[in-house]
């Protein structure tokens, strides 16, 4: 789907929640495919940003989590993230963006507090 070699996203329909799964390097070069994805998703019940197969996320990539975050707050929608692996997280954690975020583990909803994995 990517101009990028090694970037791909997956989307992927479960009812009324839509699932949006980057993988490779997101970045200035690629973050306007997964914007597109998003965009397209947003008529969604619930719409799923899984981070778990991103091996590299810039400041680019922040700013696209917290727009998205926001235009959710803003409309009353349902925007929730898939934990990342630990570099992703701790981004998120340094920014101070990782508390205010809606979490979803593996279709679980959950909200964290603080920010960081909660024990299964």
């Amino acid at each position: 789907m990517g101009a990028e070699q090694g970037f791909n996203v997956d989307v992927r329909r479960d009812g009324g929640r839509v699932v949006v799964a980057p993988s490779g390097e997101l970045d200035l070069a690629t973050v306007g495919q997964l914007r597109s994805a998003l965009q397209r998703s947003r008529d969604a019940e619930s719409l799923v940003l899984d981070l778990r197969d991103l091996t590299f996320m810039d400041s680019v990539g922040v700013g696209l989590v917290l727009e998205e975050h926001r235009r959710a707050e803003d409309d009353g929608g349902d925007f929730r993230l898939r934990r990342g692996p630990e570099h992703i997280q701790r981004l998120l954690e340094m920014t101070g963006l990782a508390p205010r975020l809606r979490w979803d583990e593996d279709g679980v909803p959950e909200t964290a507090r603080d920010g960081r994995p909660q024990d299964p």
